[in-house]
């Protein structure tokens, strides 16, 4: 997880993002441009990175592993705990680990409201990977605007 020091973003903060945002960015290109993969898009991309998301911030680390009947479940009762209106709901699904404060709770809060966002079954309707980015670099944003 990317959170906030109190002295504001490091070096190596910014330089984790930059490398994520090449990957993703990356990744959108090869597999848009890779033979046999002409259903592949980044709207893909960002469906797998809101997987990724979602398994960080709830601690269930490799469920993409799973069978696609498993993983489709898990996804749609997990993504019913995540609400921008609240954030109760959401300690129902979260890592125990990530409940220090109130404060990370609500960098947590957003993560997952992001994650929620890149898991949009309508394709059309997920972020682009420079919004995610952008929300990534400062996640207390996407709450309170």
């Amino acid at each position: 997880m990317f959170f906030t020091t109190p002295s504001g973003r490091s070096k190596a903060y910014k330089q984790i993002n930059y490398q994520l945002g090449s990957f993703i960015s990356e990744c959108c290109f090869l597999f848009s441009n890779w033979p046999g993969t002409r259903n592949k898009t980044c709207t893909d991309d960002i469906y797998c990175f809101g997987k990724v998301l979602l398994e960080l911030v709830t601690g269930k680390l490799g469920i993409s592993a799973s069978s696609d009947a498993t993983l489709k479940d898990w996804f749609q009762r997990t993504v019913l705990h995540i609400s921008i209106y609240d954030k109760e709901p959401l300690i129902n699904i979260l890592d125990p680990s990530l409940i220090i404060d109130e404060d990370l709770l609500e960098e947590v809060w957003a993560m997952a409201i992001i994650a929620k966002s890149c898991l949009n079954p309508n394709p059309s309707r997920r972020p682009i990977i420079q919004y995610v980015l952008k929300a990534l670099e400062n996640p207390l944003k996407v709450i309170r605007e």
